[in-house]
């Protein structure tokens, strides 16, 4: 895991420098290292809030990761792994395992996943919001409520944004596309100016893969993801 061990270094010291890193990747294992350098940084293991935008559960362990559509024993575990469980090298990327707990973190958007996942998400209480349960209630709701979660008694949060949470029409360029998603034009108001918030410390869109895009739509939405997030709050 040397590239996640890497990148957990670069977040690390971009915090500790009082900067707001700003990860883009391919694959979501990024995870792994982004919020372990955050944690690091912040001397906050156990206590950073973690609001996770996906179409997937990313929740296999070891055990479990055979059940993957896309096969790799590890693209399918950054959340258990920043949890705790699974592999040690896994887990202790950038510093001792736990790094984050189930309490302040919160999954929105999802309709993909495995057994082994859904069983591990369910035993270690973990929030989230399947993408039924969003389109019920609206982005706007349980993002506040995520919000909440990841800011309630925590030294800061960060938002990790996988781009295949959006419907496919709108972001191609990914991955591990599906058929449906979150849909960008109620994402964008609500996470505006999030990076005006004193508690926010890193942002993170993985899953972009350029050779899949489509006229640069998922090229567009990222930018448009990290002009929003950075945006004046308006008056």
């Amino acid at each position: 895991m040397e590239g996640t061990t890497r990148l957990a270094n670069h977040v690390k010291r971009a915090i500790e420098n009082q900067h707001i890193p700003v990860v883009i990747g391919g694959d979501h294992s990024s995870a792994i290292g982004t919020w372990a350098g955050a944690v690091s940084a912040l001397n906050a293991q156990q206590n950073l809030g973690l609001i996770w935008l996906d179409a997937h559960l990313d929740a296999h362990t070891n055990e479990t990761a055979h059940q993957g559509k896309w096969g790799g024993w590890w693209h399918g575990q950054p959340v258990s792994a920043l949890l705790g469980y699974g592999l040690p090298e896994l887990q202790n990327v950038g510093g001792s395992a736990p790094k984050i707990s189930p309490q302040h973190m919160s999954i929105i958007g999802v309709h993909s996943f495995e057994q082994g996942e859904e069983e591990f998400i369910k035993r270690h209480n973990i929030r989230v919001y399947y993408l039924d349960e969003v389109e019920k209630r609206g982005f706007k709701a349980v993002y506040e409520e995520a919000l909440q979660r990841a800011t309630s008694g925590t030294k800061g949060f960060g938002v990790t944004i996988d781009l295949d949470c959006f419907d496919p029409q709108e972001a191609p360029g990914v991955g591990a596309a599906e058929n449906k998603g979150l849909r960008a034009a109620e994402v964008l108001p609500i996470i505006q100016s999030v990076a005006r918030h004193p508690s926010f410390k890193a942002l993170e869109i993985a899953e972009f893969n350029p050779h899949k895009d489509e006229n640069g739509k998922t090229r567009a939405l990222l930018e448009k993801i990290i002009e929003n997030v950075f945006a004046e709050p308006a008056r």
